[in-house]
């Protein structure tokens, strides 16, 4: 079994589209790509087509108004660099394309190598992992990865070459932060992290560690979990089962207590005890799981609501989107930072992006049978997924579009991709389409 599993677990609600994640805009680049059930489209800002649906398989942004678009050529599937405009930059030849600072990296025969942004190999295809060191160069592996060999890193600088660092690892490169990149010693089976020039910097000494984020990381030794700076100094002792962290605070439990601290406190602002409670993180804030509530505490420490045990709360755009009854009910809305609905009640509400003027959200509205769960002894709803249907609202509960869509998703800040029984493609913001195409 390789050294490390990185195990990823994804929670369908209801079905697919209605678990998916938003889509985040195109937001420099006067493009857009667009997917369309098996073919690609790339358009412009106005929603005319650069490059028609059809003409590529798959088309995704590599960031700075670059694209990777691929189609297949003889038995499988390769990708060429595309600009903005849908001209080519490099021929139809990389199995892979993806972004790693300032270059494009690319696989060719199983092995990587990188790119200039206008095309120009820099970097030969040597390797087996490279990432940005957040300067100006790379950090890469040339071995197998999933092997349970350990793994050699090396620096690699574009105008000076490679060079072997003094570090192996046994956990594959991951993103650097604050200068720092977590890495498994092989000599030491333990944690620690490696600067930009892949050496050491904070000594193997961790059963397991985070990356860095506002300046401190969580890490775990015998004794428990705590926090570190980038010079591996302790900012918070190990003394937690386990740490949490939020937009702007972190909240350690421990066996006896859970203790909510802000981002760069070492005391905490203020402690529950932990006996039959658990704890969540949802943006901004910390929930905590009693027997017969959810409470929603803010990172200063202020309760702001108590909800039934049945709630769910998601966040996006900057609010809580909570669920406060059984799900199928009209009990979902927007809450604002005061605690209260913004909007009405809905039986679903979704998180789609930001546009041009703020936060925009999906409503659902869909039939639903009632029935009565055995075990519970409670009133459950099944949901008819034929009936679901779409509609568009602002972050206040103003309605945009009406709930008759069969999906909608955000593709750039002012452009939707929308779905009806008989066409699917763009339309603007107050329901025009601008690019359509009609189901086969």
């Amino acid at each position: 079994m390789k050294k490390i599993c990185l195990l990823a677990i994804m929670a369908m609600f209801l079905f697919g589209q209605m678990a998916a994640a938003p889509a985040e805009p195109e937001s420099d680049s006067k493009a857009i790509a667009v997917w369309f059930g098996g073919a690609c489209a790339l358009l412009n800002s106005e929603g005319g087509a650069l490059v028609e649906a059809g003409e590529w398989e798959d088309i995704f942004s590599l960031g700075n108004g670059l694209f990777a678009a691929g189609k297949r050529v003889e038995d499988k599937r390769l990708y060429a660099v595309m600009d903005e405009t849908g001209s080519l930059r490099t021929e139809i030849a990389y199995e892979m394309l993806a972004r790693a600072g300032d270059i494009l990296v690319f696989r060719k025969n199983g092995l990587l190598g990188g790119m200039r942004e206008t095309g120009e190999e820099i970097i030969e295809a040597w390797y087996t992992a490279i990432v940005s060191n957040g300067e100006d160069g790379y950090l890469a592996l040339r071995t197998n990865v999933l092997d349970d060999e350990s793994d050699q890193i090396y620096r690699i600088d574009p105008v000076d070459g490679e060079c072997a660092s003094d570090a192996k690892t046994l956990s594959g490169l991951s993103a650097v932060s604050d200068g720092r990149m977590k890495a498994l010693s092989p000599q030491q089976n333990m944690y620690g992290y490696v600067n930009a020039q892949g050496d050491w910097a904070i000594e193997p000494q961790f059963l397991s560690a985070g990356d860095f984020q506002d300046g401190l990381a969580v890490v775990s030794t015998d004794h428990g979990t705590g926090l570190i700076d980038p010079d591996g100094n302790w900012h918070v002792q190990p003394i937690y089962r386990e740490i949490f962290r939020g937009d702007g605070f972190w909240a350690g439990i421990s066996g006896k207590s859970i203790d909510l601290y802000d981002k760069n406190a070492q005391m905490p602002l203020r402690s529950w005890d932990a006996q039959g409670v658990y704890c969540g993180i949802v943006g901004e804030y910390l929930l905590l799981y009693c027997e017969n509530e959810i409470q929603v505490w803010d990172a200063n420490g202020m309760c702001k609501m108590q909800l039934n045990a049945l709630a769910s709360v998601a966040w996006g755009g900057g609010s809580l989107v909570v669920s406060n009854g059984i799900w199928g009910e009209q009990c979902c809305a927007i809450y604002g930072s005061d605690g209260t609905p913004k909007t009405d009640f809905y039986q679903h509400i979704l998180y789609l992006g930001d546009g041009e003027d703020g936060a925009l959200y999906a409503f659902l509205t869909f039939d639903a049978e009632e029935y009565i769960d055995e075990n519970l002894g409670e009133t459950r709803y099944n949901p008819d997924a034929g009936s679901v249907r779409y509609g568009l609202m602002d972050e206040n509960g103003g309605e945009i579009l009406p709930a008759e869509y069969l999906q909608l998703r955000l593709v750039s800040e002012k452009l939707l991709f929308a779905e009806t029984e008989d066409v699917y493609g763009v339309m603007d913001l107050q329901g025009n389409w601008l690019y359509c195409v009609t189901p086969e």
